[in-house]
């Protein structure tokens, strides 16, 4: 089993995803790995589109595989601090809207991170 999964499995009770973004931004960086996981989880989840928020947002538990890939994870690792952040703000956005308004389908989560990072600027 991969490590991100060993983490995600021994957690201790719900943790509300806004707060770790929150973490994040506050931060200016990712201080941990969970954070990690959690922007991965949230990019899968929102880069399709509309989303219902009523689905589990307090904690990462069914993670797709493809949200934690180590490609996506190392994808993440690999980015700047500021786009870190510039990510964290926009899922938070989006759990706030309850949607994504910049989607599509056809991208993989890396291409899609990389595309919301550019309509950031």
């Amino acid at each position: 089993m991969n490590l991100h999964r060993n983490i995600i499995n021994e957690t201790q009770g719900p943790i509300p995803v806004v707060m770790i973004l929150n973490e994040i931004i506050n931060a200016g960086k990712v201080t941990n790995h969970y954070q990690t996981l959690v922007l991965a989880w949230l990019s899968e989840f929102f880069k399709d589109g509309l989303k219902s928020i009523s689905l589990q947002l307090e904690m990462p538990i069914n993670i797709g595989s493809a949200a934690t890939s180590t490609v996506v994870i190392n994808g993440i690792k690999a980015m700047a601090d500021a786009d870190k952040v510039a990510l964290a703000e926009y899922l938070k956005d989006c759990i706030t809207a309850g949607e994504s308004a910049l989607h599509d389908k056809t991208m993989n989560v890396l291409d899609w991170q990389k595309f919301v990072l550019s309509k950031q600027d």
